[in-house]
């Protein structure tokens, strides 16, 4: 299967599309477990936590894939939809990784940036969030809600690597678990590049006034002020 076999599958269904920031840990993410959800990269970490897996997964960084392809197909739930760039889909061992679709990512897009709501590409905008967007769009989601998108990295500088333009974590503060970055196992990390999330998320702010408005932010104090902003709690009526 491909991403057109998931278009409009999900027309009119509210997402939440959910970032790996600190902030869920403000959240009661339980209230997720029967909602449709986005998630990326080692998200996989809460899902004990949380009780439940979500319902579709992606990851696109290459430095990331190459380090993590194996640990991805041992550790990701067989249940959980997995769409995988179509061009690194080598670094994985997909006798292991179940229910696993390529897509053509669109790296570096000219003129960059750019959002598709179609399946026959999706383009990446240097945060994964913007990729899982487009995801949730291309399957006809509205309402979509951000979560865990804080937005706001802080990086000591003895933790720079590779002349500054990497980095490596044993406890990051930047993450819902300060095991997130993997730094004991020597994970590398590309630095967060905001000059570049900052024309993504506008352009895509700028398509959701178009369209109605049918993405939100309900990260907790989320830096990511381009989206109307909404409480994670009042979405859930028994929460209210």
């Amino acid at each position: 299967m491909s991403l057109s076999d998931f278009h409009n599958s999900r027309m009119g269904n509210r997402a939440f599309v959910v970032g790996n920031g600190p902030s869920l840990e403000k959240l009661d993410m339980s209230f997720l477990r029967n909602e449709i959800t986005f998630g990326a990269n080692r998200v996989f970490l809460g899902f004990k936590d949380w009780g439940f897996p979500f319902t579709y997964w992606s990851t696109v960084d290459e430095t990331l894939i190459k380090q993590s392809g194996k640990e991805f197909s041992q550790e990701l739930p067989n249940e959980m939809v997995k769409f995988i760039p179509e061009k690194l889909i080598h670094h994985f061992d997909l006798s292991r990784l179940k229910n696993c679709h390529p897509v053509n990512i669109i790296y570096s897009p000219d003129p960059f940036p750019q959002l598709s709501t179609q399946p026959d590409r999706i383009f990446d905008g240097w945060c994964m969030a913007y990729v899982l967007l487009q995801l949730a769009l291309v399957m006809g989601c509205t309402p979509i809600y951000l979560i865990g998108v804080d937005y706001n990295y802080e990086i000591p500088k003895e933790d720079l690597v590779e002349g500054g333009k990497k980095w490596v974590s044993n406890n990051s503060q930047n993450h819902f678990t300060s095991e997130y970055c993997n730094g004991s196992k020597g994970q590398i990390w590309n630095l967060p590049r905001f000059d570049k999330t900052d024309q993504a998320f506008a352009y895509a702010a700028k398509w959701n006034k178009e369209h109605g408005e049918v993405i939100f932010n309900a990260t907790p104090d989320s830096h990511l002020e381009v989206f109307p902003k909404v409480d994670f709690r009042s979405l859930f009526s028994h929460a209210r």
